[in-house]
């Protein structure tokens, strides 16, 4: 079973994130969700032409918390965040002029 197709691929974290997936973290191949019923995976990567992609392809982190919500850190773009059931990211990055944004676009802890 291939994850993802790339000259070097690293895996930095698996987060199951309810019964049916899992979603595997990669260093520059995007994020890997595994349908466990089908046992197939969806590769989410950037898209340049869709703002409410996966901002960055280089993830750091990963986190699923309670209410099923997948917290995505990246190396070049601060944080993504997936909510149960959607298809489109939030993002939250860098903004000087708001102390209460993130403050690196490199993130490694929530």
């Amino acid at each position: 079973m291939i994850v993802s197709v790339s000259a070097v691929t690293m895996f930095f974290q698996f987060v199951k994130t309810n019964k049916a997936f899992l979603s595997v973290s990669t260093y520059e191949a995007g994020l890997n969700k595994l349908d466990r019923e089908s046992n197939r995976f969806e590769r989410i990567i950037h898209d340049p032409n869709n703002p409410n992609s996966l901002s960055d392809n280089s993830i750091s982190l990963i986190f699923n918390d309670s209410f099923g919500d997948l917290s995505i850190g990246t190396k070049k773009s601060g944080m993504d965040r997936l909510e149960k059931g959607a298809r489109e990211f939030i993002h939250y990055g860098v903004d000087p002029e708001n102390p209460s944004s993130v403050s690196s676009k490199l993130v490694y802890c929530f």
